[in-house]
């Protein structure tokens, strides 16, 4: 991950993105798109976690239901989820910790994947 910009993980509706120069994340997720810091997005999987977890209903039950979440950096501004866009973006959100984690990692341990 030398570029400036990259791809860092993708979901059905959205995908991360790594910003070396800045030391963020951006999350592009429908029609929201956010600048996040490391701690952020770690604070925003706790939140997507919760809110999964909390909303998860039993097999058969209509998914119909719509979840608000105030992501970060969205100051004031609460975004309308389905239970199926909340479970992508908790996917998006926890893909793309582990892939920094991954990085992390590696950069820590001197450590190269060949390509």
């Amino acid at each position: 991950m030398n570029q400036r910009k990259e791809p860092l993980f993708q979901s059905c509706y959205g995908q991360a993105t790594v910003c070396r120069r800045s030391g963020g994340f951006w999350l592009d997720f429908g029609e929201t798109q956010i600048w996040l810091c490391h701690e952020r997005l770690r604070q925003l999987a706790r939140k997507v976690n919760h809110l999964v977890n909390v909303s998860e209903r039993p097999h058969g039950q209509a998914f119909s239901q719509q979840l608000l979440l105030c992501l970060p950096g969205s100051y004031d501004t609460v975004s309308v989820f389905s239970f199926d866009e909340l479970l992508d973006l908790q996917a998006l959100v926890n893909g793309s910790l582990a892939m920094v984690d991954l990085y992390d990692f590696l950069h820590v341990n001197q450590l190269h994947i060949a390509s």
